[in-house]
C-alpha cells in the first residue's frame, strides 16, 4: 500500500521537472532570438534543443509510470 503514495510522489516530481524543462527551453529560444552573434545563437539554440530531449525523457518516464502527461503540448 506504501507503494502508491511514492509512485505518485515521483510522478509528481517528474511532472514539476517536465514544467522546468520547457521554461528552460522556451527562454533560451527566447535569447536565441535576440542574440546578435551567431555563434551565441547556435549555443543558445543547442541548449534548448538539449531541454527538448530532457523533456521527452521525462515523458517517457512519466508514461512508464502510468500517469499522463503534464500538460501536453498543443
Amino acid at each position: 500500500m506504501a507503494e502508491r503514495p511514492v509512485k505518485d510522489q515521483l510522478v509528481s516530481q517528474l511532472k514539476y521537472a517536465l514544467q522546468r524543462e520547457r521554461i528552460s527551453q522556451a527562454r533560451y529560444l527566447e535569447s536565441a532570438k535576440l542574440a546578435r552573434i551567431p555563434e551565441l545563437q547556435r549555443l543558445l539554440l543547442k541548449l534548448a534543443a538539449d531541454e527538448a530531449v530532457h523533456e521527452l525523457r521525462l515523458r517517457k518516464w512519466i508514461e512508464r509510470l502510468g500517469a499522463a502527461p503534464a500538460g501536453a503540448r498543443d
